[in-house]
Formats: structure tokens, sequence, C-alpha cells
């Protein structure tokens, strides 16, 4: 056998080791444009969920906003009736110190025993301010 007749076998070899790699190579090319595709379906669905969570979150702010707002007015309505409230109690406050300066003040004819004072008060609301007069601060 000639060398001519091994150099074709080799060449046959080889152009059949290039075929089959050949076909090799396109059964993944295919899996990889089977796969691009279906990975551009995935981006597609990532892009939509990611959409939707930006609107969500855009919803969320501006309910934040909202109620902080709200809770902003309810705050600074709270703390003025606070402040309303702080003077209705010193000026109650005044107004039972006068009133104890008043009964302190009456001489001791004029001032009533304790058996005349709960007979001499007409409400249960007046015999409630003198014994809270009278207790200790």
């Amino acid at each position: 056998m000639s060398i001519a007749f091994w150099l074709e076998v080799a060449v046959a070899v080889l152009l059949l080791a290039t075929v089959v790699y050949c076909f090799l190579l396109n059964r993944r090319l295919q899996d990889l444009r089977s796969a691009q595709s279906d990975m551009a379906e995935l981006m597609h669905e990532f892009t939509t969920a990611l959409q939707r969570a930006e609107d969500g979150l855009g919803e969320l702010r501006q309910l934040g906003q909202q109620l902080g707002g709200d809770l902003d007015g309810k705050i600074s309505a709270a703390r003025s009736l606070v402040d309303e409230l702080k003077i209705m109690v010193d000026s109650g406050a005044g107004l039972a110190d006068r009133i104890e300066r008043g009964l302190l003040g009456a001489t001791s004819a004029e001032r009533p025993t304790p058996a005349t004072a709960s007979a001499a008060t007409a409400s249960e609301s007046e015999r409630e301010l003198a014994e809270a007069m009278r207790r200790p601060r």
C-alpha cells in the first residue's frame, strides 16, 4: 500500500472527525438558541415583576406621605388640646387657691364648723370641692 492511500485514509478519518464535531457543535448551538429564547422570556417576566414592584413602592410612598400628613395633623391637634388643658388646670388651680384663701380668710366666728359646713353645702359637687381643698397637695 502506498503512502497516497494512507494519506487519503488519514484525510477521510479527519473529515469524519470534523463531521462528528460539527454535528455536536450544531446540537449545542441549538440548545443555546433554545436557552436564549427561554432566557428572553424569563427576562421579560422579570422586567414585568420589577415594574409591578416599582409601582407598588410608589403607591406605598404616596400612602406613607398621606398617612404622615394625617398623623402630623392629629399630633398638632393633640398638642393644642394639651395646651388648652394646661391652661384649664392652671386656671382651676388658681380658682381653688382663691376659694381656699377666701375660706381661710374668714374670721373664726364666720368660719363654718365641719358639721355646719357639710349641712350648709347645697350640692355634692361643693362638698367634693371642699374635701379636695382640705387634702394636702
